[in-house]
């Protein structure tokens, strides 16, 4: 029960939590509290659980490639739907620091792959048909 003494306290305690906010700038997360956190949007999100789950890399992989791939996986391992191409793209470029390059294929026809975001855009067309070649011939 809260009485005038009780109330006095709880202020107190409130006012001086309020300065330790003020001084930090941020609330403290305890390490438990932020695992806790990343489980359950984790679970939430299966971009984040296909990525946490896949054993490869995403740079230089083809979008159609790795967006079948995590269709499997969604089908497979969560009860979840999955989300659009579009979205997952999006997602993954947000997710791993990448962009989307569109290279040609030895074939002439264009297709979406992951680069590194930090590559300039000369580089990024020299480096990623070779890298991607190396990807799809293993």
């Amino acid at each position: 029960m809260v009485n005038g003494k009780n109330a006095e306290r709880l202020l107190y305690l409130g006012i001086e939590g309020l300065k330790r906010l003020q001084k930090r700038g941020e609330f403290k997360q305890s390490e438990r509290s932020k695992i806790a956190s990343d489980n359950y949007v984790t679970e939430l999100d299966t971009v984040r659980q296909w990525l946490r789950d896949f054993t490869d890399t995403v740079q230089y992989n083809s979008v159609d490639k790795l967006y079948n791939l995590y269709k499997f996986y969604v089908a497979e391992c969560t009860n979840s739907k999955k989300i659009s191409k579009e979205k997952f793209k999006d997602r993954v470029c947000e997710m791993c620091d990448c962009k989307l390059a569109r290279p040609k294929d030895d074939n002439g026809n264009r297709m979406y792959i992951f680069v590194p975001k930090n590559l300039d855009t000369e580089t990024r067309n020299k480096i990623q048909i070779n890298k991607y070649t190396e990807n799809t011939n293993k």
